[in-house]
């Protein structure tokens, strides 16, 4: 996970996971750490932490907040819909921001993003292409 200070305005980050244990990992909702104003961008040790969910030195100040992942569920208490899985192997990849300033975002009060990305295989040959042929 990373994130930096834009222009006082705000806060972005990313945030991807490699699921490589045994089991998926069943979740709807992600941690993610912020600096929830451009005055307070201290960085945090969290390394010697007992909650083992971030082993960085130089850690965002503020966190973790708890957001949903899941698809919105308007029937859910909380909104959030059902869990997702990620299967063992899956990579998981997260961008995340906080706004400092109001934003009038018209009976909304959180904007969210999310991306799909696909694996190209591309090869890389240092010979030139006449050498490839069969002879």
């Amino acid at each position: 996970m990373s994130g930096n200070i834009f222009g006082g305005k705000g806060y972005a980050g990313i945030a991807s996971y490699l699921a490589t244990g045994t089991g998926n990992i069943v979740t709807q909702a992600n941690n993610f750490y912020v600096a929830l104003n451009a005055n307070n961008s201290a960085r945090v040790d969290r390394s010697s932490s007992s909650q083992a969910e971030s082993e960085s030195t130089i850690g965002a100040p503020s966190g973790p907040f708890k957001v949903c992942i899941g698809k919105y569920d308007d029937a859910a208490a909380d909104k959030c819909g059902t869990a997702r899985t990620f299967n063992t192997g899956a990579y998981k990849f997260s961008i995340f921001g906080h706004m400092f300033d109001t934003i009038d975002f018209t009976n909304r009060d959180n904007v969210g993003l999310r991306v799909k990305v696909r694996r190209l295989l591309f090869f890389f040959f240092s010979y030139p292409f006449q050498s490839l042929r069969r002879r």
